[in-house]
């Protein structure tokens, strides 16, 4: 295992414990308040964008070229996700890129009852534009992997 595949692996194995510290602030378990999607993408979403410089480029190069077959895994907002740490690393990725990482905070930190409405709380648009939105991101940055 070379350096970046271990500064990777470290922080994505350490991330629970800090979410789940987040979560405990604010009365709830972190994993009972999430789908597995974004749990298991926050989680790799952590150690791709705040490990090595290797990871936000390279390494995130490999995560696009995988997302270009269909998503198959679903939602409770209605969008698809075929693996929960590659789709879910790439929608955090999308949601990063479109909303800031604001927006992926303003998730973990919602008192909303339900997954879908934290999420449409947090970015501020209706579903049907978030999957347009979505849709348009996969389309051009995807593509261009």
């Amino acid at each position: 295992m070379d350096r970046n595949a271990f500064d990777k692996f470290l922080v994505h194995e350490v991330a629970p414990a800090y979410l789940e510290l987040f979560a405990r602030s604010r009365g709830a378990r972190f994993s009972d308040s999430v789908p597995d999607w974004f749990e298991q993408g926050l989680e790799e979403y952590f150690a791709v964008f705040h490990s090595t410089p290797y990871w936000r480029t390279t390494g995130l190069q490999a995560y696009h070229r995988r997302a270009q077959q269909a998503p198959t895994i679903d939602t409770d907002f209605g969008l698809n996700l075929r693996d929960p740490y590659n789709d879910g690393l790439l929608i955090l990725n999308f949601l990063r890129d479109e909303f800031g990482e604001q927006a992926i905070v303003g998730i973990l930190g919602s008192p909303e009852p339900t997954f879908g409405r934290r999420l449409r709380t947090s970015v501020d648009v209706p579903f049907d534009e978030f999957l347009r939105r979505f849709d348009r991101w996969r389309s051009t940055r995807l593509g261009r992997s």
